[in-house]
């Protein structure tokens, strides 16, 4: 009998999740699994750490390591280790930095040049962002060369920048929420979303088959070949992934499509239509957001719909219909993370969930929200009705599955004045309503598809 793990979330303990596990360990069973409920609560998986063979290596080696004195920050043949494809030289050299070698070439700084070597580079201009909470906070340079102490936030400027005068300028951004960004298409879509991830930004965290030697799975883990992974927690995903195992969906997936910010990037890049949208400013703190609200404007009109970035149920959607609101919603929802989209007149107080399981929808429905609610979510007393998909809403709905790299998901269309819009991806989608209305039980396909049977 093959085994796998559901894993669920220790806090969503409701009847109607206990419900929907049923569903999935029962359609496990009619195929001859096993599927056994984890809370991740229950769950505890190392992250870092030295492995038996390295503490070992310490001893023998008197505990001063590979980065002892003398030796070299690079591999066993003295070589340095290379770089992400991602990384700048800047960060590179931080990280060479912070693991105690100077990164290859020494850097010698002069008054007129506190950053980088005694050649002054050619005269370059540029923007400083900086956050607009900070502007009297003090910086730290421990990491940097060249920065002793601490500088204020405008002192930094000018550090990174240069002295003003002649051949040489800085011009400090006071706040990110200034300006205003929205996710912008790449040419080639997917592809090239996919490509910009071996480019920019840090490396993924981990990857299936790289946990460490010798590191101990959970018991409630072994003897697992499949893990259905029904949480957010995308840490536990990725640590379960080094394990070995195949984690449905994968922490990837289940990432791009819990931050909002990021489904809309990745899908974006797809060439995926969805509400204009700009990305809220991060800020530390109570800070004017009356900038920003003019920088929306200039795009939107209002009303404008304000989300935040992690949320389910239609929980923290908000509908702002002035500046005045959206300055003080704004103001009550960060430091969290959020975006601000243009409202969809046509599809207010409705939308579409599709069910999507290996490469076809499922089953679909049709929502509809409570009276004077612009949300169309069932938990906030709303209602659904049975809905049979044409090609167009399939077809975006498998696109979106697809350019977040989801095995099954449930994705929101909008109605749109030109056609349907994708509001959202759900990677582990409550689908027990879907069930009760339509008859069709996705946990079935799901486990179609994880133990290799036609879908």
């Amino acid at each position: 009998m093959r085994k796998g793990v559901l894993v669920g979330n220790g806090s969503l303990r409701s009847e109607k999740f206990e419900e929907l596990y049923r569903l999935l360990e029962t359609a496990a069973a009619e195929r001859g699994a096993e599927l056994t409920l984890v809370r991740n609560t229950e769950l505890v998986l190392p992250v870092g750490g030295r492995t038996p063979a390295a503490r070992e290596g310490t001893a023998k080696d008197g505990g001063q390591g590979p980065s002892a004195p003398g030796e070299s920050c690079g591999d066993a043949r003295g070589e340095r280790p290379p770089a992400h494809g991602g990384q700048s030289p800047f960060a590179e050299g931080a990280a060479a930095a912070s693991r105690g070698c100077r990164g290859g070439t020494e850097r010698r700084t002069s008054p007129g040049n506190p950053l980088g070597p005694e050649a002054r580079p050619a005269p370059r201009r540029g923007l400083l962002f900086g956050a607009g909470t900070l502007g009297g906070m003090t910086l730290f340079g421990g990491a940097v060369s060249g920065l002793p102490g601490q500088r204020s936030a405008r002192e930094m400027g000018r550090l990174l920048g240069g002295r003003r005068g002649p051949g040489r300028s800085w011009e400090e951004e006071p706040g990110r929420e200034e300006a205003v960004r929205s996710a912008r298409p790449a040419p080639d879509g997917a592809e090239a979303y996919a490509a910009s991830e071996g480019t920019a930004g840090p490396p993924p965290l981990a990857s299936p088959g790289t946990a460490a030697p010798g590191e101990p799975l959970p018991e409630q883990l072994r003897g697992a070949e499949f893990v259905l992974f029904w949480d957010k927690d995308v840490l536990l995903a990725r640590a379960i992934e080094r394990a070995g195992l195949r984690v449905y969906n994968s922490a990837r997936a289940i990432e791009l499509c819990d931050d909002k910010r990021l489904t809309h990037e990745a899908l974006s890049a797809a060439g995926i239509p969805m509400p204009r949208t700009v990305m809220g400013p991060l800020v530390f703190g109570p800070c004017d957001f009356v900038p920003f609200a003019r920088g929306v404007e200039a795009l939107f009109a209002y009303p404008v719909v304000v989300k935040e970035a992690f949320g389910s149920f239609g929980a923290q959607v908000y509908l702002a219909k002035s500046r005045e609101e959206l300055v003080a919603l704004c103001g009550s929802i960060a430091p969290r993370p959020f975006l601000v989209s243009e409202f969809v007149g046509e599809s207010a107080g409705r939308d579409l969930r599709l069910q999507v399981v290996g490469g076809r929808v499922v089953a679909a429905m049709e929502r509809r929200g409570r009276e004077g609610d612009f949300r169309a979510g069932l938990t906030s007393g709303g209602s659904m009705l049975p809905f049979t998909p044409d090609r167009e809403a399939e077809t975006l709905a498998l696109r979106a599955a697809q350019a977040l790299g989801c095995d099954f998901a449930g994705v929101d269309l909008l109605f749109g004045e030109e056609g349907y819009l994708v509001c959202e991806v759900n990677s582990n989608a409550h689908f027990k309503n879907l069930f009760d209305l339509t008859g069709v039980n996705a946990a079935e396909p799901i486990l179609d598809l994880v133990l290799g049977r036609s879908v």
